[in-house]
């Protein structure tokens, strides 16, 4: 599994870099504040456990994931409300995206975690199932959508498909994301008889086939 798993590795050096002491000083006071201690404590040490984190990074994608780095971004604005991440409900995603069809290393669950917080730590089956039953036929396949998984984790945010028909939804949309992730590597929309164009131009042969 070396080879499939090696996508991975640009993401691990991103997560090195992740804490931001503002943001944990932060957190750690509205946590606090809201009387979440001991339940921020017990997510903290699950994902420590589950990836090998530190724990400054384990804080800082909770806060991420729950919304307390946007919480603070709002200058502790009252009309939003961060959440207390639910330690039971955290396990069993964290299980799940080890033990699940994604079947993450911890290294792997480290660089997806980091990548995609809020996807990896907030009901990630409820997202995996979405995303693959809207992605591209080519990745709707667990094998094929996984290869997607590992060269950028970002794919588990895409729960949408505008149909062509543009949502407001770009963010967790297939179509905009499609060619980013795919490179060009998947060929070109071109007619019958006419010369392969080379990569980077054109668009993804998975446009064709869309449903």
């Amino acid at each position: 599994h070396s080879s499939r798993r090696s996508g991975m590795i640009p993401r691990l050096a991103t997560a090195e870099r992740c804490v931001d002491a503002q943001l944990l000083a932060g957190t750690r006071e509205g946590v606090a504040a809201a009387g979440g201690e001991v339940a921020w404590e017990e997510a903290r040490a699950a994902m420590v456990d589950a990836m090998g984190a530190s724990p400054d990074e384990a804080e800082t994608w909770l806060a991420k994931a729950f919304g307390w780095s946007t919480w603070l971004a709002l200058n502790r604005a009252n009309y939003f409300k961060p959440e207390l991440p639910e330690v039971g409900q955290l396990k069993s995603a964290l299980g799940w995206l080890v033990n699940g069809p994604l079947g993450l290393r911890p290294e792997d669950l480290r660089a997806a975690v980091a990548a995609s917080p809020k996807a990896y730590l907030r009901e990630p089956q409820r997202s995996y199932e979405t995303a693959l039953a809207v992605a591209p036929e080519e990745f709707r396949e667990p094998a094929q959508f996984l290869e997607l998984v590992l060269r950028d984790p970002k794919v588990l945010e895409l729960t949408y498909d505008c149909l062509g028909s543009c949502g407001a939804q770009c963010a967790r949309c297939w179509r905009p994301s499609l060619w980013k992730l795919t490179g060009g590597a998947l060929g070109m929309d071109r007619s019958p008889g006419e010369q392969s164009q080379p990569a980077g131009a054109g668009y993804p042969e998975a446009w064709r086939s869309w449903r």
